[in-house]
């Protein structure tokens, strides 16, 4: 990991709330992917919530096989 630093010291990291990405309506809880894409609905914020880790970390293994030169099929 590469470290950032300004002439007067460390830049520190920068941390999303996921929370703000999920929000609901009439017919259920949806979030919103950095993408733009709407995914839902579920009946309840913590289903929205845990399909939102799993499609983070999804991603990020994506991306971590991406850089040792893997092959993805989507």
């Amino acid at each position: 990991m590469n470290a950032q630093y300004r002439k007067n010291g460390f830049i520190p990291p920068v941390y999303f709330n996921r929370s703000s990405r999920i929000f609901n309506n009439d017919s259920g809880y949806y979030y919103k992917t950095r993408e733009g894409e709407v995914r839902g609905s579920f009946p309840t914020e913590a289903e929205a919530r845990y399909d939102l880790n799993h499609f983070v970390e999804l991603i990020q293994l994506e991306q971590e096989l991406q850089s040792m030169d893997f092959q993805v099929a989507v």
